[in-house]
């Protein structure tokens, strides 16, 4: 019985839920995803500008993936104070040293790409974009060459 309601559930189009539906729940998943610590950017008259950890790792993936040949994949920020966020073990309160702030990103690399090379061109980017975004300077930019693929 179990087992053909759930074909049913699956199968029939009444039973599925509209498009406007899995929307609303998308958002509401999104809207609930722990956004990490804060980085403080600046203060001004109407109060404090700062990033969340989530959105940094992003611009950090997006600097890197923009470069041919590379893909972004995990991404950790640390300070010398915290060894790795990517762990879960800090509190979302604590708020990210941008002084001190260092970077682990693992990547893929297409199989044509010159690995040396493509390094220097990555972290320049990586800093420069971070830097234009954000007017943090990254003090650190590791990279982890994961896998190769082919193109």
């Amino acid at each position: 019985m179990t087992e053909s309601m759930r074909d049913r559930d699956r199968n029939d189009p009444e039973l599925q839920p509209s498009s406007r539906v899995r929307e609303a729940i998308m958002v509401v998943a999104r809207a609930e995803i722990r956004r990490g610590r804060r980085a403080p950017l600046s203060t001004t008259p109407l109060g404090a500008i700062d990033i969340s950890e989530q959105a940094l790792t992003a611009l950090i993936r997006f600097a890197a993936s923009t470069l041919p040949g590379v893909h972004a994949r995990r991404c950790s920020i640390s300070t010398e104070s915290t060894k790795s966020t990517g762990s879960g073990t800090s509190r979302p309160s604590d708020a990210v040293d941008v002084r001190a702030l260092r970077i682990e990103l693992r990547v893929a690399l297409a199989a044509t790409v010159k690995i040396p090379p493509t390094m220097v061109v990555l972290r320049e980017r990586i800093g420069t974009v971070v830097q234009a975004q954000t007017s943090i300077t990254m003090d650190q930019i590791n990279i982890v060459v994961e896998d190769l693929y082919d193109v």
